[in-house]
């Protein structure tokens, strides 16, 4: 009896180096070997994974992008409005002294007519301005998400946002089963085109 060597290539097919011709294992078929030999990069199935995901991606990625994009403009109109608000208060101050002094309100100058309108003018020239404190971030933040939100529904009806929303989701489960019923029946096609073989 001899023994034949037989050496396993990648592709799974046995090659006698003696005999120069390759021979398929015992107990697969002939079709298997050809469809191992295949490149794996050409499989529609795995080509309908790869663009279903790329697909995913991008919407993914516009998503993110598009709330990035709204929570900057929020924090950028928060900081608007903590920038007015410390101006407003300047301007308070100011003027408070401005009329302190304009009214010679100074303790030894004082007019007695005048006292509870002078140390109003006081406390108030006085008023220490915290900017940016986390009450008045969390309230600017909160006042501004408000106004933004009311100004999207008063741009659109519930309808039409509706109809974006469900627009929008229906494009994306519409792809997405797409992709996948295409995966099954490629998967099904090879497991039958094997069968019959």
């Amino acid at each position: 009896m001899e023994l034949r060597s037989f050496s396993r290539q990648p592709d799974g097919i046995l090659a006698n180096p003696r005999l120069g011709r390759e021979e398929v294992l015992e107990g697969e078929h002939p079709q298997d070997a050809r469809l191992a030999r295949q490149s794996i990069w050409l499989s529609p199935s795995l080509i309908a994974e790869y663009i279903q995901l790329f697909f995913n991606f991008i919407i993914g990625t516009i998503g993110l992008s598009l709330a990035i994009k709204f929570i900057l403009m929020i924090r950028n109109d928060v900081n608007l409005k903590l920038e007015h608000n410390v101006r407003e208060e300047l301007d308070k101050i100011a003027t408070c002294k401005s009329r302190y002094f304009e009214n010679q309100c100074e303790p030894h100058m004082r007019v007695p007519a005048l006292e509870v309108r002078c140390n109003e003018w006081s406390k108030c020239m006085n008023k220490e301005i915290v900017s940016g404190s986390d009450y008045q971030w969390a309230k600017a933040w909160a006042r501004t998400l408000a106004e933004v939100i009311n100004a999207f529904f008063e741009a659109f009806s519930i309808r039409s946002f509706l109809f974006i929303l469900i627009s929008i989701i229906g494009i994306i489960f519409v792809t997405n089963t797409s992709f996948g019923s295409y995966r099954v029946y490629l998967n099904n096609k090879d497991t039958k085109s094997v069968r019959h073989a």
